[in-house]
């Protein structure tokens, strides 16, 4: 059994104990629902087959009870605590539903097991239709607000609350993986949280990890898109694969600029400087051309290492530096070799 923790906006399937949410945003409601931005916290349990059995809590209005996301930190906050662990926030792609954004879930926590991790999912509402690319794009972006809530609502609750017994404030690092359309979500929230603090943002992040980025390959000059995103974090790692046929086909049938996922940033040597690249596409072959991230075990070692700690240099990984382009190459670790024991030869009497 996987536990993991999850925020979304999501609309609940039903008001009262709600078992799954589906593609669409939250309704209006009379008790203070905020639409778009209204948020649920809570409990998946994935079970070995799959299955996912939730605890729901939701945001009431302020002074009417306890908040849910009090309640839902806390028992993470315990977790953490009790297993010296960071965080790591995971925010998916397109075309994911809500069963399918958990298991996601409970998959990167087995996957990072070795950074000793506890994964908080923010899920918003793709529609999990391959044919809904557009809508769930306008969900993503719609959705940065939603994020950038939650996320200053868990940052404030780790940085406010005090150890009764010990009065020691929670200092374990946060981290943040966004696959896909997921850093496009990251992108809009990123200027939300731009609105609040325009002139200095706050460090947030130990580690922003973004794997094949559905996002504009100019992201990183761009104020209005990520160029701001290194204030936010210790580091942040792009990792991509130019054999990502998933970011070839948003290219040309959506009309988008060359991905970041794709080929890296268009200028790589102009690069704020704790921006690290890498590039996976001597490593990544067939169905895991767009989620190596976590089914490549070269590329999700190397991750892991990040979230660890390592230096981006490190001789301990599976890297070699290209100045020209000022990005690392990922290959395969080489293999150990076994040596057969010779059977000693008969002799004859």
């Amino acid at each position: 059994m996987t536990t993991i923790y999850f925020a979304t906006n999501r609309r609940p399937n039903r008001q009262i104990g709600p078992d799954d949410f589906g593609g669409d945003f939250a309704k209006v409601t009379r008790d203070g629902g905020e639409g778009v931005a209204d948020l649920r916290f809570g409990k998946a349990t994935v079970s070995a087959k799959g299955a996912v059995s939730l605890e729901v809590r939701r945001d009431p209005p302020v002074g009417r009870q306890r908040l849910g996301s009090y309640c839902v930190f806390e028992e993470l906050r315990t977790r953490m605590a009790d297993n010296s662990r960071d965080v790591l926030i995971g925010v998916h792609g397109f075309n994911v539903s809500f069963q399918e954004a958990v298991r996601w879930a409970a998959r990167l926590s087995k996957t990072y097991a070795a950074a000793n991790v506890e994964v908080v999912l923010f899920t918003w509402p793709s529609q999990g239709e391959l044919l809904k690319y557009q809508n769930d794009r306008l969900h993503a972006q719609i959705s940065g607000a939603a994020m950038a809530r939650a996320i200053k609502k868990f940052i404030g609750f780790l940085r406010s609350l005090r150890s009764v017994e010990d009065g020691v404030r929670c200092e374990r690092e946060v981290h943040l993986l966004a696959h896909s359309m997921g850093c496009y979500v990251l992108r809009n929230a990123l200027q939300e949280m731009t609105s609040w603090t325009p002139r200095s943002l706050p460090r947030i992040f130990g580690d922003i990890i973004l794997a094949a980025a559905d996002e504009d390959e100019d992201a990183f000059a761009v104020v209005e898109k990520l160029a701001r995103l290194p204030e936010t974090a210790k580091r942040v790692h792009v990792y991509f694969n130019r054999g990502d046929r998933a970011l070839q086909v948003s290219d040309v049938t959506k009309g988008h600029p060359d991905r970041l996922g794709a080929a890296g940033p268009a200028a790589p040597r102009t690069l704020h400087a704790k921006i690290s690249l890498v590039d996976c596409s001597r490593v990544v072959r067939g169905v895991t051309e767009h989620d190596y991230a976590w089914s490549d075990a070269t590329v999700a070692a190397d991750i892991a290492a990040m979230l660890r700690g390592s230096a981006v240099d490190s001789s301990e990984l599976n890297r070699e530096y290209a100045p020209h382009w000022n990005h690392f190459r990922l290959h395969r670790p080489p293999r150990r070799r076994t040596t057969r024991r010779r059977r000693p030869r008969a002799v004859s009497p």
